[in-house]
Parts: structure tokens; sequence; C-alpha cells
């Protein structure tokens, strides 16, 4: 009964005394009060690394959380993976989760997937006919046009160098942002205005190798 390192969290954009929680090894837990008091939902996985919502008006309450622990997991031993199952996706407000099938792998304790370890999630917010959704994996950058049914991997590099870590985001435009570390063709700092065609943004005089890189956008 206890969730371990608290990865995810995030307040409903209807009602901002709805949080819900992702912890690293306990599954996704939602409170009603403000966080006075939390509730474990009805959820398949427990490696929990981010929660998002679709906060278009009539699809708040839809939300989706990616899943696999990739980054020294407290529930395994010392160097040892907490593998996800994939992306999950909840329509009823974060009540009850289901594995999204295109994501799922085959095995629980081998490393079979690309979304055996997830490391962000975001939405496209300007896009009014299509559930557009972003997943920042292992190897790559992933999208779905059909809310998370089917997806295309869009930025990655090529085999067997693909970045371990990468990120995404995405402005109030529709512009997208994403990060692959340095062991893929694809790495860098990279901006999209449709997901589709990428131009890279790395800085100048920026160090040859590095890892983990994670991006902010100011609201503004």
């Amino acid at each position: 009964n206890q969730g371990g390192r608290t990865r995810a969290l995030a307040y409903d954009v209807q009602n901002t005394s709805v949080l819900l929680a992702g912890s690293a090894t306990g599954g996704i837990y939602k409170s009603t009060d403000g966080g006075n008091n939390w509730l474990k939902t009805v959820c398949p996985a427990n490696a929990i690394t981010c929660i998002a919502q679709d906060c278009r008006a009539g699809k708040t309450n839809i939300w989706y959380a990616g899943t696999g622990e990739l980054s020294g997991s407290s529930g395994t031993a010392t160097g040892a993976y907490y593998l996800g199952m994939g992306l999950l996706k909840s329509t009823d407000g974060g009540e009850h989760w289901s594995i999204l099938s295109a994501t799922a792998g085959l095995s629980s304790t081998a490393f079979d997937s690309d979304f055996d370890g997830v490391w962000n999630i975001v939405l496209d917010s300007t896009n009014h006919t299509q559930d557009e959704v972003y997943a920042a994996t292992y190897g790559g950058i992933w999208k779905s046009l059909d809310g998370g049914n089917t997806w295309k991997k869009k930025r990655s590099g090529a085999l067997p160098n693909y970045s371990y870590y990468t990120d995404v985001a995405i402005d109030k435009n529709g512009v997208v942002y994403g990060t692959l570390s340095s062991e893929s063709t694809h790495k860098g700092i990279w901006r999209s205005v449709d997901g589709e065609t990428w131009v890279s943004i790395l800085p100048s005089g920026f160090p040859a190798a590095y890892g983990r890189i994670c991006i902010g956008i100011a609201p503004s």
C-alpha cells in the first residue's frame, strides 16, 4: 500500500481540486479534495511515469498515462528496470485505466517494446478534428492521430543506436518540441509545427555527449 516516488502529478482543468498522481511502483491515485484524501484507481500497471489530460471541451474525461521506470526505480534491485506495460488510457476521469493495445508488449519481465519505458505524454489541444497524442519513449518520439489506437515513430535514429532518454512538449499553438539523448543519429533538440517535419534547434557549442534533456514551455 505504498506508491514509491511520485513521478506524475496533474490536476483536472474542469476542477482543480481533482488530482491524479502516478507512482514509480504503486499505480495511479486520485484525490477529489485537493490532495487531503486519496484512493487508488483501477489500474493494470504499477510503474507510472507521466499523466496527461485531454483539455479540449467535451473531452476532459479522457486521460493518458505512461508506464515503465527506466531510471533508478526504487522497487527493484540496484541497476534493474521496472518495466512498463505500454500506454494507459482512461475515459472516465481517471477512475479506471486500460492498456492501449498498440503499445502493449509481449512480456512483463523482458524489454520487448519502446513503450516499456515512457518518459512523457502530451496532447495537441489545437487539433479539434483528431485526437493527436505524442509519446516520448525509450528510442524515440511517437505520434498518434486516433487517441492512441495506432502510432508512428517520428524521431528515433537508426538501429542499433537509439536514444535512451527522450522528452516531448507542445505549446499552446500546437508547436511540438522533442529531445533525444546523444546515442542516436536523431540526437538533440527539435522543433516541429506539425509533428511531421522537424528542424534541429540544438544550440551551437552544445556538448557532444549528453543524457536526459527535459523541456518546459512558458504559458506566455
